[in-house]
């Protein structure tokens, strides 16, 4: 087949706002710029999809972390510290993505063809995982840029791009996360963190296999199909 099937589903909170990764090519579509038409950028941004922001929200950075105007319940949901010395952080607008196929490598990379203020601002620790192996909700993580002591972060801007490595097409199924598979995910999430940290990804692939996790998800997605 040309086309493989990726599941998605946004965390409880995202229900309403989050909405299917986005062609991240297209952000520049309509402009009269020759080198947009180059095979070879054209190739790079192949199977490259952006993911926007839920909300709006201000970030004002000092030497003691970050402050907002919301109240603190909101920024105890949505902002986690890794290091407030080094800027670095988490936006915990949480989503999941399974493939369909056996194997399939996904990159969370910096939206770098993106002009917005939290692209400009910040930079985002890439990652990469084989999401037809291993599966777990993804946010993003990222460290603000010297100098810097405000974030805008809108509403649909760009937060992070994900690359899918294959030649087929990209066709996003979402599905509701039900009770059941976000209990699943999360007991994953922290049996993982817990006893198999700085491990290699192969451990993980070989485990979930082991343990037939991903047919016990693929039942609850089938069942919670949108």
């Amino acid at each position: 087949m040309n086309e493989t099937i990726v599941y998605y589903s946004y965390s409880t909170k995202g229900i309403v706002s989050g909405k299917e990764p986005s062609k991240a090519i297209k952000e520049f579509l309509g402009d009269n710029v020759t080198f947009l038409k180059c095979p070879v950028y054209r190739d790079a941004m192949k199977n490259v999809f952006s993911v926007g922001s839920w909300f709006n929200l201000k970030l004002n950075v000092d030497e003691n972390g970050l402050r907002a105007d919301v109240p603190q319940s909101f920024m105890d949901d949505y902002i986690e510290t890794h290091s407030d010395k080094h800027k670095i952080y988490q936006l915990l607008q949480t989503v999941i993505f399974i493939a369909k196929d056996d194997s399939l490598k996904m990159t969370m990379e910096h939206p770098v063809m993106s002009d917005n203020s939290f692209s400009n601002s910040c930079s985002l620790i890439n990652g990469t995982f084989d999401i037809g192996k291993y599966f777990r909700l993804i946010s993003p993580a990222f460290y603000i840029n010297k100098g810097v002591n405000s974030v805008s972060i809108k509403e649909g801007d760009a937060l992070y791009y994900l690359r899918f490595h294959t030649e087929k097409k990209i066709k996003f199924v979402p599905f509701f996360m039900s009770e059941k598979y976000e209990h699943i995910a999360t007991s994953v999430k922290y049996s993982v963190s817990e006893s198999l940290s700085n491990k290699s990804m192969d451990l993980y692939y070989k485990i979930f296999k082991k343990q037939k996790i991903k047919k016990l998800l693929l039942k609850e997605i089938k069942a919670n199909l949108i």
